[in-house]
C-alpha cells in the first residue's frame, strides 16, 4: 500500500522505533554484507566505525562545496595518488565507481577523439568480467562494448583482446579484481598492449584500491596494477569499500593532467553567476567525505595493513574448507578479498539456498554458476561459523539430492515496481 504524504508529524521516537525494527528484522549474519563498515560486532574492533560516524555527522549538512570539505577532497586525492605510485597524477572525488568509471571512460573518448584517427563507432574492449557500468552510459557517450571471454582462471585473455582491438579502439578496461570472482586481470600485459597500439588503458580498481597495496606489502603476490606501470592511464578507487568510508564516496585518478583535459564544467552566463564543477554530478553529502578523510587518516598504513591481515586470514580459512570439501571448486586463484566456488558433484545453487537458510546472505554469480564472496576483516568466529555451516549445507545437498529453487543471479536490484 503506497504511503500517503503525513498529514502530522511522527515523533522522533516512534520513528526511531521504526528504524529499530527494521534493523532487527534481518537473522543473525544477514549483516555480513556490511563487510566494511559493520555495527553488529561481526568485524574486527579498531574503532574506525566511531571516527567514522562522528565525522560524518560533523559535515552531513554539509556539501561537496563547503571549504572544508573541499579541502578534505584535495588531501583524499594526495593520499590516494601516494598510495599508488602516481606523483603526477590527478584526480577528483566522485559520488561512486559508476560515476568514476564514467569519467575516465569520456576523458579516454576525449583523448582518442584528440589524438587518434577518426572515430566513427568508437569501441571499448574489455574482458566478459568487467562492471557493467560500461554498458550502461554507452549509450550517453556513443560507443560500442566488445566484451571478450576470459582464460579459463578468469584472467583476462590479453591475446584474444589484442585481437579484438582496431582503429576504432580508444580504451581497454582491466579489473583489480573483478567482481564476481575476484581474481585481478593482468595489469602489466595489458598495459604493454595499450602502449603498443596507442590505446588508453583503465584500470578499474573500485574494489581493489585499498586492498591490493597492503597485501603486497604482506608479501603476498599481487599483480602489478598502479600508475608504476607504463601504460596505465586511469585508475578507479571506492572509497566505501576497503577504504571503509561510508556511502557513497569514489576515486578516479588520471597518470597526468592533460590526460584529464577538459573534463570540468563552466558556466557563467546565468543569473545566478558562474557554476564550475570538475564531476559530473551535483551536489553530493559532505558527510560521506569527511567520514573517507577520517578513516584514511584514522586507519594509516598500519592499521589498513592489519584490516588486511584479518581478510587474508579470512580468506585462507575460507578456501581451505571450499579445498578440502570434494564436491566443492574453487574458481581460479583468487588474490584478495573477493572468491567464488561451484559444486563439482552437487548443485550450487542449493547449496546457496541452504546457506540462505541458515541467514547468510550470500551471493550468486553465473558463467559458471557460483556462489561469491566478498571478505571484509571480520572477527574469526564469523568465518568459522561460515566454514562451518558451509560444509553442512553442502552434506546437506549431497545427502538429500536437493535441487535449486530457482535460477536467478541478482547483483544489484535498485528499480522499485
Amino acid at each position: 500500500m503506497a504511503l500517503a504524504f503525513p498529514r502530522n508529524g511522527v515523533s522522533a521516537d516512534a520513528i526511531g522505533d521504526e528504524l529499530a525494527i527494521m534493523r532487527t528484522e534481518d537473522s543473525p549474519w544477514d549483516s555480513f554484507n556490511d563487510r566494511w563498515l559493520n555495527d553488529r560486532g561481526l568485524l574486527v574492533d579498531d574503532g574506525v566505525l566511531d571516527v567514522t560516524r562522528r565525522a560524518h555527522a560533523a559535515f552531513f549538512t554539509k556539501g561537496n562545496g563547503h571549504a572544508a570539505v573541499l579541502s578534505m577532497q584535495a588531501d583524499l586525492v594526495d593520499m590516494v595518488k601516494d598510495l599508488l605510485n602516481g606523483p603526477d597524477a590527478n584526480g577528483v572525488i566522485t559520488s561512486c565507481g559508476t560515476e568514476s568509471l564514467f569519467l575516465a571512460t569520456r576523458t579516454a573518448l576525449d583523448w582518442k577523439r584528440r589524438h587518434g584517427p577518426g572515430l566513427d563507432e568508437p569501441e571499448l574492449v574489455m574482458p566478459a568480467t568487467g562492471y557493467p557500468a560500461f554498458e550502461k552510459f554507452a549509450p550517453v557517450l556513443g560507443y560500442r562494448v566488445r566484451r571478450i571471454p576470459t582464460d579459463h582462471g578468469f584472467r583476462a585473455d590479453v591475446a584474444a583482446i589484442e585481437a579484438a582491438l582496431n582503429d576504432q579502439t580508444f580504451l581497454i578496461v582491466a579489473s583489480v579484481p573483478p567482481w564476481a570472482h575476484g581474481v585481478c586481470d593482468p595489469v602489466g600485459d595489458l598495459a604493454g598492449l595499450a602502449r603498443a597500439r596507442g590505446v588508453w588503458l583503465h584500470v578499474d580498481a573500485c574494489v581493489g584500491a585499498f586492498v591490493a597495496p597492503f597485501v603486497k606489502r604482506l608479501g603476498r603476490p599481487v599483480p602489478a596494477f598502479d600508475f608504476s606501470v607504463p601504460g596505465v592511464s586511469s585508475i578507479s578507487g571506492d572509497f566505501h569499500k576497503f577504504g571503509y568510508a561510508p556511502k557513497g564516496v569514489s576515486a578516479v585518478l588520471w597518470s597526468s593532467p592533460e590526460l584529464s583535459d577538459g573534463l570540468g564544467f563552466a558556466f557563467s552566463n546565468w543569473a545566478a553567476g558562474l557554476y564550475r564543477s570538475g564531476v559530473l554530478t551535483g551536489t553530493r553529502s559532505g558527510g560521506a567525505i569527511a567520514g573517507a578523510w577520517a578513516a584514511m587518516r584514522y586507519l594509516g598504513e598500519d592499521g589498513f595493513t592489519e584490516r588486511t591481515k584479518a581478510i587474508l586470514n579470512a580468506k585462507d580459512k575460507l578456501v581451505a574448507a571450499i579445498d578440502r570439501n570434494r564436491h566443492l571448486e574453487l574458481y581460479g586463484e583468487p588474490e584478495l578479498a573477493t572468491l567464488s566456488f561451484g559444486g563439482r558433484t552437487i548443485d550450487i545453487f542449493a547449496v546457496h539456498e541452504a546457506l540462505r537458510d541458515r541467514g547468510w546472505p550470500l551471493l550468486r554469480c553465473q558463467d559458471p554458476d557460483g556462489i561469491q564472496v566478498v571478505l571484509g576483516p571480520f572477527r574469526e568466529h564469523v568465518i568459522d561459523q561460515l566454514a562451518t555451516d558451509l560444509d553442512a549445507a553442502t552434506e546437506l545437498v549431497r545427502r538429500t539430492g536437493r535441487r535449486r529453487r530457482g535460477n536467478a543471479v541478482v547483483y544489484a536490484d535498485e528499480v522499485v515496481d
